[in-house]
């Protein structure tokens, strides 16, 4: 008797525990939290029911969740790259800037620098056909100031502008890669500069994941629901600020 009651004790505070995990849950999803929530869940017992169901809606979380470094925006069918310093160029799907043109190399050259620097800098990555600011070859790292070009190989152009000392806007302008639309920066990449009326959203690309942060001002929406402070960003979420009509999709 007192063996079974013993049993039942356990299997009551196993339920409790299970329902608090579960809540907890909900309310890192709710926040935003969405890496914290995936890390709760995989703690969670795989033989109850509702925890099972929590475990599988975080693996899903999980694949896709974006990972840090780099994120594409779409707004009305045109793409936007995000991209946090150190930030390669190249042919490579990995690079933090992908340049399709066949005379880049698959690692190129490397946009660097922190928040606290005067300029971002450019190096070349050990290119076959090196890297040009404006007319001159790059040889070591090379100040990225005001406006200007840049080359990697023989076709490809870039058109630079910086918008602030740890800021870049990257532009194609030749090729096949005249499409091309890239920011990249240190610290916290605002979205104004590249959405007009997304001001007081920034990106923080710097972690394990990507995460949206925004001023306390301004309304956000991530999936139809209300953010907090921040919240990390899956493949697929839609982003809007019901204010400006503003409405991004990430890639």
């Amino acid at each position: 008797m007192e063996a079974c009651l013993a049993r039942d004790e356990r299997r009551r505070h196993q339920r409790l525990s299970v329902t608090d995990a579960l809540r907890r849950f909900e309310t890192l999803l709710a926040a935003g939290e969405r890496q914290a929530a995936v890390a709760l869940a995989a703690g969670l017992p795989g033989d109850d029911f509702e925890a099972s169901a929590a475990r599988a809606q975080a693996r899903e979380i999980e694949r896709r969740l974006c990972r840090a470094g780099g994120i594409t925006l779409r707004v009305r069918g045109e793409a936007v790259r995000f991209a946090a310093t150190p930030a390669t160029l190249g042919r490579d799907g990995l690079c933090a800037v992908v340049v399709r043109d066949p005379g880049v190399s698959r690692r190129h050259a490397l946009i660097q620098g922190d928040a606290g620097a005067a300029a971002l800098t450019i190096v070349d990555a050990g290119s076959r056909s090196g890297t040009l600011l404006g007319a001159g070859l790059v040889r070591g790292p090379v100040p990225l100031l005001g406006d200007g070009e840049i080359g990697l190989g023989e076709h490809c152009r870039l058109r630079f502008r910086a918008i602030g000392p740890a800021l870049l806007e990257i532009i194609g302008i030749t090729g096949i890669d005249r499409t091309l639309r890239a920011f990249v920066g240190a610290g916290a990449l605002p979205l104004g500069p590249a959405f007009p009326g997304a001001d007081g959203v920034s990106l923080r690309l710097a972690g394990a994941v990507c995460r949206l942060e925004r001023n306390p001002e301004t309304v956000v929406r991530v999936d139809g629901r209300l953010i907090g402070a921040a919240c990390d960003l899956l493949v697929r979420d839609v982003i809007e600020l019901p204010e400006t009509g503003v409405r991004l999709e990430v890639a």
